[in-house]
């Protein structure tokens, strides 16, 4: 099918052959230079304001990885206990330790798969305000001003529908 939008002669088993052996060889080529293009990225160390705290034990203090230097990044108990609520609430639709938290000096993330590009929320953590931000299908961050951290289970459906898109994944 895809030889007659190229070629203009009849379409033999050798040419046939010729064209299945040439477009194996291009999609092996593609998918060598993504899986390179991805390896490369997960060797780059990551953006300077973030840092990494694995989900199966976190501490109090951000841990930079590697040889990277230490960070201005504090993680409170409150940012703590955000990340487990929305673990636990997240854990019906997808395995616990796919949920795992970054904090930055400015927020605290969350994602799947520790993947920056698989948001499933934001925690605005500060002395005078407790703010999560929600992400929904298209990646639109929907931020909501709370009271307590308890409030977080009044948003679990919200939580709850940001988890599950990356269920399939």
């Amino acid at each position: 099918m895809m030889t007659r939008r190229v070629y203009d002669g009849q379409v033999t088993a050798s040419v046939r052959e010729r064209f299945t052996s040439i477009l194996r060889t291009c999609v092996q080529e593609a998918i060598r230079e993504e899986v390179n293009r991805r390896l490369i990225g997960a060797l780059q160390p990551p953006p300077a304001g973030s840092a990494h705290i694995a989900v199966s034990e976190p501490s109090n203090e951000a841990q930079p990885t590697g040889n990277l230097p230490a960070r201005d990044v504090d993680t409170t108990d409150d940012e703590l206990e955000g990340f487990r609520i929305i673990r636990s609430i997240g854990r019906k639709a997808i395995a616990a330790n796919r949920i795992v938290m970054r904090d930055a000096q400015s927020y605290c993330a969350i994602l799947a798969d520790d993947n920056n590009r698989r948001p499933i929320a934001r925690l605005y953590f500060s002395e005078t305000r407790l703010r999560i931000g929600v992400f929904n299908a298209d990646k639109i961050e929907e931020r909501i001003d709370l009271k307590s951290i308890d409030d977080l289970y009044e948003h679990a459906d919200k939580i709850l529908s940001a988890v599950e898109q990356y269920a399939q994944k």
